[in-house]
């Protein structure tokens, strides 16, 4: 099962925001797809987001929840330094990084284009022509009409 991690930034801001993590596929599409395709605002934290004024937005997909993520980022980046160190007369003295909310964008898959195809509250309405196609009226209609040409073409035959 995947985790879902909805990252964005803002139009007045460069900065990364974690909106949410460790969502199930249902409840990503229940806070985030659904309310930003109809271009309807976010309440998050007490915060309200407004969809039409996201710049960026990034859906991550982790196989681990977004704590599990971020620790095995951290123990990598450990590794990183400790290998530096070890071969480098001059010390590198950090803390790493997968410590900030925002870098499980460095853990996972990133499935944006699987959930999100257009712009806040331009969602494609289903056409007129598929609504109609895929009307039981429209498939009587269209049984009919067969079953009216075929039955006259029988009789046609049948007095030749």
């Amino acid at each position: 099962m995947s985790n879902y991690h909805v990252l964005i930034k803002e139009k007045d801001s460069d900065s990364w925001i974690c909106l949410f993590k460790d969502l199930t596929e249902p409840e990503l599409f229940a806070k985030f797809v659904f309310p930003y395709k109809k271009g309807a605002r976010l309440l998050v934290s007490g915060s309200v987001i407004e969809t039409h004024s996201l710049k960026s937005i990034r859906v991550i997909s982790t196989r681990f929840s977004h704590k599990t993520e971020l620790q095995k980022l951290q123990e990598r980046s450990r590794k990183e330094i400790d290998n530096f160190n070890d071969g480098s007369p001059i010390v590198l003295i950090s803390p790493g990084y997968g410590y900030e909310d925002t870098e499980i964008k460095d853990c996972g898959n990133d499935v944006t284009d699987h959930f999100l195809t257009s712009a806040a509250g331009e969602a494609q309405e289903t056409s007129s022509v598929k609504k109609l196609v895929g009307s039981p009226m429209f498939s009587q209609t269209v049984v009919a009409v067969i079953g009216t040409v075929v039955g006259g073409l029988i009789l046609a035959l049948l007095t030749l």
